[in-house]
């Protein structure tokens, strides 16, 4: 569930484990999302331990974004989740399905895809106002 989410925040005192090879297995569907975010040689000594690591470590090698103290988590992740809901929320989920489309694909076929969706994102609602809105000098009012 970490390794798949956009954003995660844990506490100081949180320690993060693949404990499976402890019980003769492998954690086969935690790797999809776990070498994504984690670079190669951290996320197979994750896996092939299953030892713990702490919340430093976990943001160290990218399984969470930010360790917080315990006091400060809730603040933390309202601030996170304000900012987010903040932002242009059409483009928000454009991009964030572009970003999952690309990354199935080979480097020399993203840039093609991509590059149509940059057109699309210029020509949507929220590329419009957001650009009125710099030029007018004020705060974006998305829909």
């Amino acid at each position: 569930m970490v390794a798949n989410s956009t954003h995660s925040i844990a506490v100081k005192e949180a320690k993060f484990s693949a404990p499976e090879i402890h019980r003769g297995l492998w954690p086969f569907m935690v790797m999809a999302g776990l070498f994504r975010v984690m670079p190669k040689r951290a996320g197979l000594d994750f896996v092939m331990r299953g030892n713990y690591i702490n919340s430093q470590k976990a943001e160290e090698w990218g399984l969470i974004n930010q360790s917080v103290d315990s006091k400060d988590l809730n603040n933390t992740v309202n601030s996170l989740a304000s900012e987010l809901a903040s932002l242009a929320p059409g483009t928000m989920r454009f991009g964030l399905e572009a970003y999952e489309k690309q990354d199935a694909l080979e480097f020399d076929e993203a840039l093609p895809y991509l590059q149509k969706q940059i057109a699309k994102c210029f020509e949507g609602d929220d590329a419009k106002e957001g650009i009125a809105a710099f030029l007018e000098k004020r705060k974006p009012n998305w829909k």
